[in-house]
């Protein structure tokens, strides 16, 4: 399923999208040249089932409360990929926001495959909030942004759910600790009538985020979610 769907994707631009270098033919992927297509991390099987770690995940053994289903995300968390999330997010290269996209599609097409064997689909794709403040230095929300384009590849409506209460420093930078400290009441739950609820039946929700950690901002998310909604939560995450 992986290189089928890489193959839909190889436009013909002269120039790669990322280095802006001439490419000397089309085999790159998503518009990038050659070495840049080889330089991705792709995620291509996981060890941990749960959060999509490519690894053995000692935060999942830690963690004593799991609010979401799973998590999948596409690339590894390496030097390069943190060079390409900090040009689209820090430094507001939006032209890089088709690219992630794209490359959201394998987890996606994962999450959306390992739910539809009991013939179930998802109800809505909602993302994590920025506060006000970060939202008026960044000027834009990229986990919307993600949202947002994927929500239009695949018809699923996106539906904000949540708002951030509390304005915590950049998670980067932070101790597990410290991670788990700050995000305790950071999530609200925000009222919203167009989502349709079914009954007793729960809903299936994609939670949308730019990079997964150690999982407690999708952890607190998804329980800010389910203690005022029955549904269950799924984490689609850019990098891990």
């Amino acid at each position: 399923m992986f290189d089928s769907i890489l193959k839909l994707f190889s436009p013909s631009n002269s120039q790669c999208v990322f280095c802006h270098a001439q490419k000397k033919n089309n085999k790159g992927m998503f518009g990038l040249c050659d070495l840049c297509t080889q330089s991705i991390p792709w995620i291509r099987s996981v060890e941990c089932q749960k959060c999509g770690r490519y690894e053995k995940c000692y935060d999942c053994i830690k963690r004593k409360e799991v609010y979401f289903e799973v998590n999948r995300s596409a690339v590894q968390y390496s030097d390069e990929m943190r060079e390409w999330l900090a040009r689209y997010k820090y430094r507001g290269d939006e032209s890089l926001l088709p690219l992630l996209i794209e490359m959201l599609r394998f987890p996606c097409e994962s999450l959306i495959q390992a739910l539809s064997r009991p013939k179930k689909q998802f109800d809505c794709i909602t993302y994590i909030p920025l506060s006000p403040e970060r939202l008026a230095e960044r000027g834009f929300n990229q986990a919307e942004q993600l949202a947002q384009g994927i929500g239009k590849l695949y018809g699923i409506p996106v539906i904000p759910l949540l708002v951030r209460v509390l304005h915590s420093g950049k998670q980067s930078y932070k101790t597990r600790g410290q991670r788990l400290s700050d995000l305790q009441h950071v999530f609200k739950y925000r009222d919203n009538s167009t989502l349709e609820l079914k009954g007793d039946t729960p809903l299936n929700i994609i939670l949308v985020d730019d990079v997964y950690t150690t999982g407690s901002t999708l952890n607190q998310a998804s329980s800010s979610i389910r203690k005022h909604l029955n549904a269950q939560v799924y984490g689609l995450t850019w990098a891990r």
